[in-house]
């Protein structure tokens, strides 16, 4: 139980930001490369490489590349089980035979983020080129203290199960970008409301307004008949 709530605990510390990279990639995929396509983090738990091997023993399509964040450089990658990779580049080539791999649809990943977190963070990460493997994963592919991501990756009536490794810095940048939204939003509503005007038109005496206006009248009447006078 302790682990499954850490698991949930992490899930909800990543998902509203990671959902919101995912909702502009799938808008770019569609105004630009007419592909119909969304992807949404569905799982999160801490990366322990054994577990990974076990699960993921054949061969793997990785997209790796880098980002820097605050001086330092990390890097982190997407994979794929390679007949499912195969299947999802089949289904792409059906719509748009301008697209032959998978590095254009996830470099796009890369711009989405850039996007979403350029809004959120005064320094925000900058991400590297993906260059793509197939083979099967390795211990030494795993950060230290790294985290494994579960995405569904949805294309058509299709669905795919794409994972992707990333370090503990992807934590504490989409913390980062959530707290600082969160401060905005407490600012606004830390804003009082301005109290309503207490006035009542029935207090208004129109009368005297009457009267203003008469005499108004009155002094241009005496003005004309000045003018008068003096021709």
């Amino acid at each position: 139980m302790p682990e499954t709530m850490q698991a949930e605990d992490l899930l909800q510390s990543l998902q509203s930001i990671e959902n919101e990279i995912g909702q502009h990639f799938g808008t770019t995929l569609a105004n630009d490369a007419m592909l119909s396509m969304s992807l949404a983090l569905e799982g999160a738990e801490p990366a322990e490489p054994a577990t990974l091997l076990e699960a993921f023993s054949g061969s793997c399509l990785i997209l790796p590349s880098t980002f820097e964040w605050n001086s330092t450089e990390y890097s982190h990658f997407f994979f794929i089980q390679e007949e499912e990779a195969n299947a999802l580049l089949a289904q792409i080539v059906t719509q748009n035979d301008a697209i032959d791999n998978l590095e254009v649809i996830f470099e796009n990943w890369n711009s989405a983020a850039t996007a979403v977190l350029q809004l959120k963070l005064d320094t925000p990460p900058t991400f590297g080129n993906i260059q793509s493997e197939t083979r099967a994963l390795a211990e030494s592919d795993f950060p230290e203290e790294g985290l494994w991501l579960k995405y569904n990756l949805q294309f058509g009536e299709n669905s795919y199960p794409f994972n992707r490794i990333v370090p503990s810095a992807w934590q504490e940048i989409l913390q980062a970008a959530g707290l600082q939204v969160s401060e905005v939003n407490n600012i606004d509503a830390s804003i009082p409301d301005m109290p309503e005007a207490d006035f009542d038109v029935k207090s208004v005496d129109f009368g005297s307004l009457d009267d203003s206006n008469s005499q108004a009248e009155d002094a241009a009447g005496s003005l004309e008949l000045l003018y008068d006078l003096k021709l």
